[in-house]
């Protein structure tokens, strides 16, 4: 049963309150394109990097505030629903947080790699650009090889299910 409200924002993002048991819920939709925040931080960290030995304070800001809004913004506004929906409901939480811990744990490593790279040297900002980019294009090709669960009602998510059976009202 949906509710009255209903709010879009055209190509991302879109709510609605349902029933679930008895019990209002309030569903979020996302979009495949937000997903594209990786991309978008891989193309626009080098730029951001380069500007840096620039000196030119206004570009650097301007370059950071447009790498880490459009790029970095829209993967971290978008991951902790993309990931809860590849989870049942028994088992999301604890799913979540061994996920996204063990990411953390080798994430902390991307220093140490960069550096032994030598990313450290004048000029280094190339060795971090590429590095950046092999793990944004590998953190894309994870979101668009996940298994597709906008059609999925609530219940049923991170449950083996025939797409071709389910039917959602929206």
């Amino acid at each position: 049963m949906s509710l009255a409200l209903r709010a879009r924002a055209p190509g991302a993002v879109s709510a609605r309150v349902t029933s679930i048991g008895g019990r209002a819920v309030v569903e979020v939709d996302i979009e495949a394109d937000v997903r594209r925040g990786a991309l978008s931080s891989a193309a626009m960290l080098p730029f951001y990097l380069l500007s840096m030995s620039s000196g030119n304070t206004v570009l650097t800001f301007a370059l950071a505030v447009a790498t880490f809004a459009f790029g970095y913004g829209a993967a971290n506004a978008v991951w902790p629903s993309f990931y809860g929906e590849m989870f049942s409901t028994q088992v999301r939480f604890s799913g979540m947080a061994i996920g996204t811990q063990l990411g953390f744990l080798v994430a902390g490593f991307a220093p140490s790699i960069v550096t032994a790279l030598g990313g450290v040297r004048e000029g280094g900002w190339v060795v971090i650009s590429i590095f950046t980019a092999v793990v944004c294009v590998i953190a894309t090709l994870s979101a668009l090889t996940a298994r597709e669960t906008k059609d999925v009602p609530t219940a049923l998510l991170g449950h083996k299910v025939d797409s071709q059976k389910v039917l959602v009202n929206g």
